[in-house]
């Protein structure tokens, strides 16, 4: 079944934010585009669509552009806060925190699965981390079970030298 409908407003920013913070987190580490695009086997031009928010990729590709950049992504299926609202896979673990947000908002797969006109099967493949889906489907998922989508780009262990610098997306469902 195809990617799930949403708010194409609330998607495009988190795209477009993902892309500004993962650009922001590059520089940071003294990469250019070409440096970042060598150690992932892609184009420099890739690299630069991603960054510019052009592209709509999938969380896997996040984690593998967060850690071309020295960080690591996490992300969380929150109910929604004020605006000064923060292992495993990308996919898996947004997975986990999708089950969680659904249950405390009293939905079974079937439920989520019509809210989103799609099969009860994909969503229990989402939740079980077996489905790579793009950010956008991620904020389409949250907003669903009336919450919010966010990940969050850390350094990872072997950069300790360096100051702390967490980069998080947030939008409000």
């Amino acid at each position: 079944m195809g990617q799930p409908e949403g708010s194409a407003d609330g998607e495009r920013q988190l795209i477009i934010e993902f892309g500004r913070r993962l650009r922001e987190a590059r520089r940071r580490a003294g990469l250019s585009q070409a440096e970042v695009a060598a150690r992932l086997g892609i184009r420099q031009g890739y690299v630069s669509r991603v960054e510019l928010g052009m592209e709509n990729i999938t969380l896997s590709a996040c984690v593998r552009f967060a850690q071309a950049v020295g960080c690591a992504v996490s992300t969380e299926v929150t109910p929604p806060k004020p605006r000064d609202s923060a292992g495993a896979s990308g996919f898996v673990e947004f997975g986990r925190h999708l089950r969680e947000a659904r249950r405390r908002a009293g939905l079974s797969q079937d439920a989520l699965a019509a809210r989103l006109r799609m099969t009860q099967g994909y969503v229990s493949r989402v939740e079980r981390g077996a489905q790579n889906i793009t950010l956008s489907a991620c904020e389409v998922f949250a907003a669903a079970v009336d919450c919010m989508f966010t990940t969050v780009l850390t350094p990872t262990p072997r950069d300790r030298n360096r100051p702390p610098k967490t980069v998080k997306i947030n939008v409000n469902g």
